[in-house]
């Protein structure tokens, strides 16, 4: 939990994790989903982004959601969102 908080407020880590999964490789290309911009002015102390409405897969919302379209969100994310810089959660 201590490493994961760590990860969270590291704003450089997550600014290169978003502008990874939002690149045309990984989920930049794919309408179902809407990874939000971060502005090239953010810091290592301040991050700013797009707010985007929706579910993030990493909302407890997620496990509402069918089993058939949590294993569509995994199968996705594993083929498409397990290479670095970013570790993907595990949806089950």
């Amino acid at each position: 939990m201590k490493d994961e908080l760590a990860d969270e407020c590291d704003y450089t880590r997550e600014a290169a994790c978003m502008r990874s999964f939002g690149s045309p490789e990984r989920l930049g290309d794919d309408a179902r989903f809407k990874v939000p911009w971060v502005w090239e002015g953010s810091t290592d102390q301040v991050l700013v982004m797009e707010h985007v409405d929706g579910t993030s897969v990493g909302e407890d919302m997620i496990h509402r959601l069918p089993q058939a379209d949590r294993n569509e969100v995994r199968f996705i994310a594993v083929h498409k969102g397990q290479h670095k810089p970013c570790e993907t959660d595990m949806i089950s």
